[in-house]
């Protein structure tokens, strides 16, 4: 590190520095003071005054330079001491803490179908979830850019009408891919520019109608997101899915392939 950095970069050297400045400027301004004051009462051939005369502009030359040179150090420092109070305001903020723990509550009303009471052709049993759901900041490359995958339980129904049942899932973060990194650690407000949820699940039939549902996501215990599920129906060869995509004005949409 350059003396140069040592004191530009620290707001307590700076200040170190300004206060020796402006204390030797004092000092000499003092100086000054005394030499003029015991010249003005001494007779002096014209040589001596102009060695006098120079001493005191000289001396006044250096004053006025350590006074720039502290206005400018206390300035930088008052900077660096705004920089440190945002750092601290920013790490205070918890929009601005990094993700590190992330649960949701997932609702979603399906119509009501014969199917729905069938058994599924998969089993589930082993696998700990019957949904994975995971978030992506591009919406048109869903499948490329997922992040912070969680892991869902099927807690049942909680709403059952004569054309339609509403499932209740809990998620809770996927263990394996959390270790990865996967999104975990960026801050929280970075989940703003979410533009797409997926959802991967192994509890409806195939060709079942979504009409509509919610996810309603907590980050770190304290940051509520809630994110809308639009109508659609699912259906795959293997895995069925549930996505939701923001478009340019707004309106969440199915994700269209």
């Amino acid at each position: 590190m350059s003396p140069f950095s040592y004191f530009w970069n620290s707001d307590a050297h700076l200040h170190s520095l300004v206060f020796w400045i402006d204390l030797g400027g004092g000092t000499l301004d003092v100086l000054l003071a005394v030499v003029t004051l015991a010249m003005l009462r001494k007779e002096l051939t014209e040589h001596k005054k102009k060695k006098v005369e120079y001493l005191i502009e000289s001396g006044a030359l250096i004053v006025a330079i350590l006074v720039v040179v502290t206005v400018i150090g206390m300035s930088r420092a008052e900077t660096l001491q705004d920089k440190h109070l945002d750092d601290k305001l920013i790490n205070l903020n918890p929009l601005k803490q990094p993700i590190s723990d992330i649960s949701a509550i997932v609702k979603i009303v399906v119509k009501e179908n014969p199917t729905l009471n069938k058994p599924l052709p998969w089993n589930t049993t082993g696998l700990g979830y019957v949904c994975k759901m995971m978030f992506s900041t591009m919406p048109n490359e869903l499948n490329a850019t997922r992040f912070c995958p969680l892991n869902g339980q099927l807690e049942g129904l909680v709403g059952k009408a004569p054309e339609s049942r509403t499932y209740l899932l809990k998620f809770q973060v996927d263990p394996f891919t959390s270790a990865l990194g996967a999104g975990f650690g960026m801050p929280v407000d970075d989940f703003d520019k979410v533009n797409a949820l997926w959802l991967q699940e192994l509890f409806l039939p195939d060709g079942a109608e979504i009409i509509n549902g919610s996810v309603s996501v907590t980050i770190n215990s304290s940051i509520r997101k809630v994110f809308p599920i639009p109508a659609q129906k699912v259906g795959a060869p293997f895995y069925l899915e549930i996505t939701s995509v923001r478009t340019t004005n707004g309106d969440w949409v199915p994700f269209s392939r």
